[in-house]
């Protein structure tokens, strides 16, 4: 899982870049091809990039447990991480899901008022 999220982030960053070109800029196209396909990742990538920094930060807080002074705080941050991660694992696992090729499709639904009812 986190060796397709880091293909994904890399990809975000490469679009990023490629979005700054004036050679993109200037084909109408590949612009909006390259900002559609940001768009959908960009939630993925910044749950990923919220994921790592929770990751990092119980890390740093797992070392200060030591400390006797600091212990109290840091295992409340170590609490609070925790149940962040939980959160974002399972965001990611819903982001992560392969999106219906017919959610780009337009509709268009009409209602109509029934006969003989008073609605």
């Amino acid at each position: 899982m986190f060796e397709k999220l880091n293909d994904v982030e890399t990809r975000y960053e490469q679009i990023n870049q490629l979005l700054c070109e004036q050679e993109v800029i200037n084909s109408r196209e590949q612009y909006l091809k390259f900002t559609k396909e940001r768009a959908d990742i960009a939630e993925l990538v910044e749950t990923y990039r919220l994921y790592r920094a929770a990751n990092e930060r119980i890390e740093e807080n797992k070392e200060l447990v030591n400390d006797p002074e600091l212990r109290e705080l840091a295992k409340e941050e170590l609490d609070e991480d925790r149940h962040l991660i939980e959160e974002l694992t399972s965001k990611i696992k819903l982001l992560l899901l392969p999106k219906d090729p017919n959610d780009e499709k337009n509709v268009l639904l009409e209602i109509r008022a029934g006969a003989g009812g008073n609605e």
